[in-house]
């Protein structure tokens, strides 16, 4: 894990990136990484801040390697709050992609069915449904940012 900026950092595992943003003693996740690497996010977290709360999480899309390890940090922090748009929301309740993957060429198809397995991600519920231009109350005020096209209703976050 990296500092970014004062109480915003960065986890990465094979290009795949989440945001802690620390406020108070209260965590805010952007995204959570494929499940297989949830446990290295999860034990980052505690190391860095023992004394601190995972209080929600913010998904910016259902693919598997940004919403995967939910099911993980649930383990620890059952409270913890889930949200993202409504449309991403649907997919990940019912543990599917917002989108169908359509291979444009033979390599392409071979790519997606080799890698398919490792970008599944177990059915969650979000609680919250996020709208573009909302601001959370969260380090003096994030935005929610409707960057669709991705995904149907991805969702970006400023700060």
């Amino acid at each position: 894990m990296h500092r970014i900026a004062a109480g915003v950092y960065c986890f990465s595992r094979l290009s795949i990136f989440q945001y802690i943003l620390v406020d108070q003693h209260k965590i805010t996740l952007i995204d959570t990484g494929l499940a297989m690497f949830s446990a290295a996010l999860w034990k980052s977290i505690w190391r860095a801040f023992p004394d601190h709360t995972i209080d929600q999480i913010l998904i910016t899309h259902a693919d598997g390697d940004h919403c995967g390890g939910i099911p993980k940090i649930l383990e620890h922090f059952p409270e913890v709050k889930i949200a993202t748009s409504l449309k991403e929301a649907a997919a990940m309740e019912n543990g599917v992609m917002s989108r169908e993957l359509k291979p444009t060429n033979l390599l392409n198809a071979l790519v997606v069915r080799f890698f398919s397995p490792f970008f599944k991600a177990e059915p969650v519920i979000a609680g919250e449904i996020l709208r573009p231009g909302q601001i959370l109350p969260i380090m003096g005020g994030l935005t929610v940012i409707d960057s669709s096209g991705h995904t149907p209703q991805h969702l970006s976050f400023y700060l």
